[in-house]
């Protein structure tokens, strides 16, 4: 199963939904050459990987089994909690959040399955799912990677309307920037180095140290090395 070229669709006489392609291995059907209205510019040609690809596919069928009429942005969440991955699973952990808790909070604010609910061929998504989308293919491309992995739908989740759409969901909030710090490390990424950053913070670096009669002195260090060398002498 390769690849899928993924485009998202803003006509509102057409819809993103999952089909099967020609072959009849499942597709994503995201059609139109529109502009992303969060990019400002075209993005064509993004590729969504297979694992990508299959929470798609099951995100649309855990809507059908809801009986409800379009996927939505919680049942895309959903079905990456349920397939999330090492990268995914260990960028959560490294937050002190697991996909278990994620899950029940998800579930709790979902519409329960229906016996009598068949998924039909296609079901659109709605305008906040492809949103997502949008972020996680943004996400991908600010962080330099070619192809859409669920570590970057995750963090499209978590990006939309600055991290609304997570915690409205969950009721657990995540940190935008923490978990990109989380998810290249997952990866075995370098951090990314933003200009003016180390500065700041080394200017925050301060030991404080008691001493027996009840004293004690604040001292400050321009480097974390400088800051280990003392303590290392005392």
């Amino acid at each position: 199963m390769p690849p899928v070229a993924v485009r998202i669709n803003r006509a509102p006489e057409r819809t993103a939904a999952v089909d099967r392609g020609d072959s009849g291995a499942p597709a994503v059907v995201v059609e139109s050459g529109g502009s992303f209205p969060h990019c400002g510019a075209q993005m064509s040609g993004i590729t969504f990987s297979d694992p990508v690809r299959q929470v798609l596919i099951t995100a649309r069928a855990l809507a059908g089994r809801r009986n409800q009429q379009a996927v939505g942005p919680e049942h895309v969440y959903l079905a990456l909690l349920m397939t999330p991955g090492p990268i995914v699973t260990q960028a959560l952990e490294t937050l002190g959040t697991g996909v278990p808790q994620l899950v029940g909070s998800l579930n709790r604010h979902m519409w329960p399955e229906s016996p009598q609910a068949s998924t039909p061929a296609t079901l659109p998504y709605r305008d906040l799912a492809k949103d997502l989308l949008e972020e996680a293919m943004l996400e991908a491309t600010e962080m330099a990677h070619a192809v859409v992995e669920r570590e970057h739908l995750l963090l499209g989740i978590v990006r939309h309307a600055d991290g609304r759409v997570q915690r409205d969901l969950t009721g657990i909030p995540l940190a935008l920037p923490a978990l990109r710090r989380a998810v290249r490390l997952a990866r075995h990424e370098p951090p990314v180095a933003v200009p003016g950053a180390t500065q700041r913070l080394v200017r925050e670096i301060q030991v404080v140290v008691g001493w027996d009669d009840g004293s004690s002195d604040a001292l400050r260090f321009e480097t974390v090395r400088e800051a280990r060398a003392y303590l290392e002498l005392l």
